[in-house]
Order: C-alpha cells, then sequence, then structure tokens
C-alpha cells in the first residue's frame, strides 16, 4: 500500500485506518462453515491476522514489526479504556475476554468471535494501524511518499478451536487503507518543510526466548541487542505450540504453566519486586502490572479475577519517562516453575522507551536505541 505525498496535504496517521472482509471456510472440502463446526477468530482479528509490518518513507525502512498480531494485541489489551474495547473495538474483532484460558461457548468472547464467522458469512473489520510511529499525534509531513507492508499470518494462528483434527481457512478477500489527509496553510507548511519536524513516540521492541517442559529455572539474557533499558516492560508466557500456529492452543492465553516466581536483574542486582505467584496468590503481580501502566482511576478491564484466567502479564517501570533518558546495562530475567515448567512455553518480552524521529526536506533521523 503507498500514497505520495502532496504540498500543503499533511497525512492524519493516527486517524487512518485499515478496512478490510475476510470469512472462514473449511479446508478439507472448501465449503461453508456449519452448525457443527466450533471455530472462531483470535481476538481483535483485524490486526490479528497480520504477522508483520513494514513502513517505508521514501523507500527508507523507517519501522518495522515482526510479530505484529501479538504486539498489536498487547497495545490494545494494555492501553485502551474498557468502554472503548466494549464499544469501537468490536469492529475489529476485539470482545474483551475474561478467560482467554477457555475454548468454549462459556466463555462469552470466544462465543461472540464463532458467532461472528459462523456459516463462513464475509465479515467487515477495521483496525488502525498500530505501528508506533502511526499512533505519534502529529501530522506527517506531506512531499514524502509512504508505503505500508503487510505480512499474512497463517490461517492457524488466526483461527481457535478446540477440535484439532478439523482443518479451516480464513480467507482475506480485501484490504484497503483509508489514510486521512489535513490541509494546512502555505505559510505553515513551508516553516515545517524548512525546520522539519520532530515525532515522539513510544519505541516497542518484541523479544521471545523458548523455555522447555519440564525445567525448572530459567534464566534469560542478552534480552535487547543496543544494551538499552526499556522503560517499560512487559513478560508473558504463552505455549510454543499455540505460537507457532496450532489451533485447539491459543497464542493470546497467557497463563503461569506453573510459574511460581519471576525477578528482573539489573546489572545482576535484583529488583525490589521479586514476584511469587500461584493461581491463589497473584494480586501483587496484577498491581505492579497497574502500576506500570499508569491507569490511575482508569480501567482497561483486567481485574484480579481475570487476570489469573489466561491474562498473566507482569509488568514493570524499570525507569522514569523521558526521553532523554537513556539508561544502559545488563538485563536478566529469572524464572523458576514449581515441578517444572507444564510444557514447552515461548516468553514474550516487550520492552518500551520514549524515542523520536525528525523529517526535514534533508532526510529523515532517529533518536532511540532500543534494538
Amino acid at each position: 500500500m503507498q500514497a505520495t505525498g502532496s504540498p500543503g496535504l499533511f497525512f492524519d496517521l493516527k486517524n487512518s485506518f485499515l478496512y478490510m472482509t475476510f470469512k472462514v471456510t473449511q479446508t478439507t472440502n472448501n465449503t461453508k462453515l456449519v452448525g457443527t463446526n466450533d471455530v472462531a477468530v483470535i481476538n481483535a482479528i483485524a490486526s490479528s491476522m497480520f504477522s508483520k509490518l513494514d513502513f517505508f518513507i521514501n523507500q527508507e525502512l523507517v519501522s518495522s514489526c515482526s510479530n505484529y498480531h501479538i504486539v498489536s494485541y498487547l497495545k490494545t489489551l494494555l492501553s485502551y479504556p474498557l468502554d472503548y474495547k466494549q464499544n469501537e473495538l468490536q469492529e475489529s474483532g476485539f470482545f474483551f475476554d475474561e478467560s482467554p484460558n477457555t475454548i468454549a461457548e462459556s466463555n462469552s468472547s470466544y462465543k461472540k468471535r464463532k458467532e461472528l464467522i459462523k456459516e463462513s458469512k464475509l465479515v467487515e473489520a477495521t483496525s488502525r494501524v498500530l505501528d508506533d510511529i502511526w499512533l505519534s499525534d502529529k501530522l506527517l509531513l506531506p512531499n514524502f511518499d509512504i508505503k505500508l507492508r503487510l505480512e499474512r499470518a497463517s490461517s492457524d494462528l488466526c483461527l481457535i478451536s478446540p477440535v484439532e483434527t478439523l482443518k479451516y481457512k480464513l480467507s482475506l478477500e480485501q484490504c484497503i487503507l483509508f489514510l486521512k489527509r489535513n490541509k494546512i496553510e502555505e505559510k505553515i507548511y513551508h516553516m515545517h518543510d524548512n525546520a522539519g519536524v520532530i515525532y515522539p513516540y513510544s519505541k516497542t521492541v518484541l523479544r521471545t526466548f523458548n523455555v522447555a517442559s519440564g525445567v525448572t529455572n530459567a534464566t534469560i539474557e542478552n534480552i535487547f541487542s543496543s544494551g538499552t533499558l526499556p522503560e517499560r516492560l512487559f513478560v508473558a508466557l504463552t505455549s510454543t505450540d499455540a505460537y507457532n500456529g496450532k489451533l485447539n492452543k491459543y497464542v493470546y492465553n497467557f497463563s503461569r504453566f506453573d510459574l511460581t516466581q519471576i525477578e528482573i536483574q539489573v546489572d545482576n542486582v535484583a529488583s525490589d519486586n521479586v514476584l511469587k505467584i500461584s493461581n491463589t496468590e497473584n494480586l501483587q503481580a496484577f498491581h505492579l502490572l497497574v502500576d506500570s501502566l499508569g491507569l490511575g482511576f482508569r480501567t482497561i478491564g483486567l481485574n484480579k479475577s481475570n487476570y489469573i484466567n489466561g491474562n498473566v502479564i507482569f509488568g514493570y517501570r524499570l525507569f522514569g519517562n523521558d526521553s532523554n533518558n537513556i539508561r544502559n546495562g545488563k538485563l536478566s530475567i529469572l524464572l523458576n516453575f514449581q515441578g517444572g515448567c507444564s510444557e514447552n512455553v515461548t516468553v514474550l518480552i516487550l520492552g518500551q522507551s520514549q524515542a523520536a524521529m525528525k523529517l526535514a526536506s534533508s532526510g529523515i533521523s532517529f533518536h532511540n536505541t532500543l534494538t
């Protein structure tokens, strides 16, 4: 998807959106779904059906996100208020999930996502482009050509079912980028064009590490190649089978997998919170997540009950929210499992730091070090 810049017309990336239509069919005979087919799309399907996103300005790659489906889901889950999730976000196929660890109609989110695709009907969906730079509040300068490249995730990653023996296919019928542009007075345009514009944004980096079934202690190091510490850090565990795409395993089921303790170390020094967690003792972990998000009195829908039912995410604020405050150090994550990890799991580690991009007639430059 490409767009060419025009003088005076600034790109409003944050308020642009993708519109798509898709359907789900049986692959054994390429026929429509029937009432006996127990299958649903995964949550936030409008963004979850894409596994990679690349963003180019003037043919230069300025942002790239592998595992875009996971990053976009975590951004959605941990950012938007509950009332927005229960209304506007349903256009993206997002239905807040109280029990991601339950693949059955007793889970209301699963039931709604199953209803969405029944009888292989054509489904409409929209989604913001949840790329870091696209979420910046500032308008993008004109006279720059932009290109967005999306890669589809496999159908096995997009669908979930308690019955593994049947196979299904998600077909994307169309995908259109509606790009909003704003007309700016010519004198303002020339002022920005000469001086350039700085675009602050939150840089997001996802890293993954595997822990084998039966392992009792795991230490994860060399997480971010730059050696820079993220301002905020989030850790979650998902089934490796689900991460690779297995129909009866749900990639957004973030559970304990018999994890009993997690410890964050910087330069081999433990943080103040060495968290112990179980199915009955998890309030400290939940409140540390809430504190790291800086929610105040705003709710995103997570609570003590649904946290342990498949929304187990550990959150840490490692230092202050200051774009000029860059800290380096050796980051380590120590995991302890009671009796051994219950199955092969993939550890999702998401770091966020403030960054900035400068656009000027002379070119593009960046201020960020988290990689």
